[in-house]
């Protein structure tokens, strides 16, 4: 888990990927984080169900 706690301070991807959307134009962009998929099935499936519910939540917010 890389969001928060021990190991975020080891996300480089997100503040990289943000850069490299904000320098081609794409300044509105809103990250989903898939995280807890190695932690067992318990743990993929929560992973994937927040996932869900992360995107319909981001869809109704746009629509």
């Amino acid at each position: 888990m890389f969001s928060a706690g021990d190991y975020a301070a080891f996300d480089f991807q997100t503040n990289y990927l943000l850069h490299m959307l904000g320098f081609i134009g794409l300044t509105d962009a809103e990250l989903i984080r898939i995280e807890g998929t190695v932690l067992g099935p318990d743990g993929a499936k929560a992973a994937i169900a927040h996932t869900e519910t992360a995107v319909q939540n981001l869809l109704a917010k746009r629509a």
